[in-house]
């Protein structure tokens, strides 16, 4: 029977009263009450934890993902079905989502390149709502799915961030960021080789070509081809061929080459051979190679340093979910409207109250603060003390290297010029005893030597300088 703190003592309790029996029955009635609240906060603070809450928001983004390219591939038609309206709906969760971030950081909201990337998508998706929804005409609505389709290239590239919480996979991002500066500034040497040959080659072989396009493609677009292996086929007299192209310029081909009085192409075989030869051997091998190694600097510079990359990596993506509510995608846009319908409210108070961490109270951060103190004068301390200890440690090296000379002097020469020797090697390794040392054993032998004898002595003392 349960008597300590048991239904039991507690009627024997109150069974004095006239209600002692509606005060038992009410003390039953309250512990499922109480085990059921708990079960509800535990359900509550298991649903609206941050991993939680970003595994749901990774779902989410997924399903969004793959409702965008059923619309784009099966689903989109001049009037928009339902599909249609339920990712506009999602899109517009995406859209508080970010004028809540924007609101909250200010410009440091872009200064993150995934914000940029968000922003980014989510104008040209409402570019592609406007192209899409004047559908007078069929060419307006394919300009939306067309813009829509690089929207989706945009959003797509966007899921990368999920992979910063990796330990594996978080630090390649690093990687493919900084390798995307070395393309950039790979970009600027390639321009300079690309347009000088280009402009070259187009005046060699055709003369007053007044179509931009034209101009472009053989200018910037083939040379820029070149570049990957496909040599140009109009820099050959021998296998010219003056069908693919026009006199005029009026048909949508390219203009020919200038010809001879023989109807032949005039340029000469001996310029244009050697410089295509000479423009792809300075951009394939000299340019790529350049690249490749700029790539392999970068990775192993990221390498080195690749747990302190993923922590800050992953200190960020925490910083981010913090600061987020705590309530899973979409319904969060329930709590984006209590929000504004609250500001509303309360617009007449002009007082700003400023939190200092979004994941930290202040007592918190105090105490974060006191151990950071604490850490670090815990690390002055070892490396004061590691100092000390190597400086011990290559005296009591030198002490033994003394010994070890001695008593081979010992046992070699014996007693008398041993003792010769040792007054010579004690004056020199006067330094490295402590001034003020009196007395101090620095020489044991074992007196086996082939001259030493129970009366030899075994060990020397150092006087005081």
């Amino acid at each position: 029977m349960r008597t300590k703190g048991g239904y039991l003592k507690c009627f024997c309790s109150t069974s004095k009263g006239p209600n002692s029996l509606g005060s038992f029955l009410s003390h039953l009635r309250k512990k499922p009450i109480d085990r059921h609240r708990r079960l509800i906060w535990s359900y509550l603070a298991f649903f609206t934890s941050p991993f939680v809450v970003f595994s749901w928001n990774v779902v989410f983004y997924i399903a969004f993902l793959l409702l965008f390219a059923y619309v784009l591939l099966m689903d989109f038609h001049s009037v928009p079905h339902t599909p249609e309206l339920i990712l506009y709906a999602l899109v517009f969760v995406l859209f508080c989502d970010e004028v809540r971030q924007w609101y909250m950081n200010g410009l440091k909201y872009f200064t993150d390149l995934w914000n940029v990337m968000d922003t980014l998508g989510l104008f040209y998706f409402i570019a592609g709502i406007v192209f899409r929804l004047h559908s007078s005409n069929k060419s307006s609505l394919y300009s939306g799915r067309v813009i829509f389709c690089l929207d989706y290239i945009i959003f797509t590239l966007r899921l990368i961030h999920i992979f910063t919480v990796s330990r594996n996979l978080g630090p390649k991002i690093i990687m493919l960021q900084r390798m995307l500066i070395d393309v950039f500034f790979f970009l600027f040497l390639f321009a300079v080789w690309m347009v000088a040959f280009g402009v070259a080659r187009q005046g060699i072989l055709r003369q007053n070509e007044h179509r931009w396009e034209w101009i472009f493609r053989s200018v910037i677009y083939e040379p820029y081809l070149a570049m990957f292996g496909q040599v140009p086929s109009d820099v050959d007299g021998t296998t010219y061929d003056l069908s693919h192209c026009t006199f005029t310029g009026n048909e949508s081909k390219p203009l020919c080459v200038e010809l001879d009085e023989h109807q032949l192409p005039r340029f000469p075989e001996w310029i244009t051979i050697p410089l295509v030869c000479i423009y792809m051997l300075s951009t394939n091998i000299l340019l790529v190679n350049l690249l490749v190694a700029m790539f392999g600097y970068t990775v192993g510079t990221v390498q080195e340093n690749n747990d302190q990359v993923w922590k800050f990596q992953r200190y960020f993506l925490v910083q981010e979910y913090c600061s987020r509510l705590n309530i899973p995608f979409p319904f969060v846009v329930f709590a984006y409207f209590y929000m504004v319908v609250k500001k509303c409210f309360k617009c007449c108070c002009k007082e700003k109250h400023t939190k200092p961490s979004a994941c930290c109270v202040t007592n918190e951060d105090n105490e974060t603060l006191s151990w950071e103190a604490v850490m670090k004068e815990n690390y002055l301390v070892k490396s004061n003390a590691k100092a000390n200890d190597n400086s011990e440690e290559m005296r009591h090296r030198f002490r033994q290297l003394d010994t070890k000379v001695l008593c081979s002097l010992w046992g070699r020469l014996g007693v008398g010029q041993a003792l010769g020797s040792i007054v010579l090697i004690t004056s020199s390794q006067a330094a490295v005893t402590s001034p003020g040392t009196k007395n101090v054993p620095l020489y044991i032998c074992s007196g086996k030597g082939p001259q030493s004898s129970s009366n030899s002595p075994t060990s020397f003392y150092r006087g005081e300088n």
